[in-house]
């Protein structure tokens, strides 16, 4: 007789790898699906964005700050020990600011009739570059409001 296993051993080894499967596609699919990243969560620390926007918007915000200054996350945040409420670091802070500068700026643009080409953003004046510098996108005002 050789060294044969048992029937039981050999699918219970499949059905324990069939019920891993399930778990990890019942946990991770809807982690991953859009849907699941517009549920509800509590972001803690929102100074300037909305308290209520959604993870999918937040996300898409943070992109565009990153592109636009040519920075990763750890330049605001405390990525190391995953704080990403923390204001310990200045480029936050400072983050902040313009953020709060770039919004007024684009409502008084709309408030003195310029339209949507007009609207301001962070790739405005940085182009990529951490410290705004060198030349600038061409803002585009129409002649009435000049």
């Amino acid at each position: 007789m050789g060294s044969r296993r048992p029937a039981w051993n050999h699918s219970r080894r499949h059905g324990s790898a069939a019920l891993a499967a399930i778990l990890l596609t019942t946990a991770i699919v809807p982690a991953l699906s859009p849907r699941a990243a517009e549920g509800p969560r509590a972001f803690t620390n929102l100074q300037v964005l909305a308290p209520d926007i959604s993870t999918v918007e937040l996300f898409e915000e943070m992109k565009h700050v990153t592109r636009a200054l040519g920075v990763e996350c750890r330049t605001c945040h405390r990525t190391d020990v995953r704080d990403f409420a923390s204001d310990e670091i200045e480029a936050k802070r400072v983050a902040r600011e313009m953020m709060v500068m770039v919004r007024q700026m684009n409502a008084d643009l709309s408030a003195a009739g310029a339209g949507e080409a007009s609207r301001i953003t962070c790739l405005t004046c940085h182009g990529g570059r951490r410290k705004p510098g060198g030349p600038v996108q061409p803002l585009t005002v129409p002649a009435d409001v000049r």
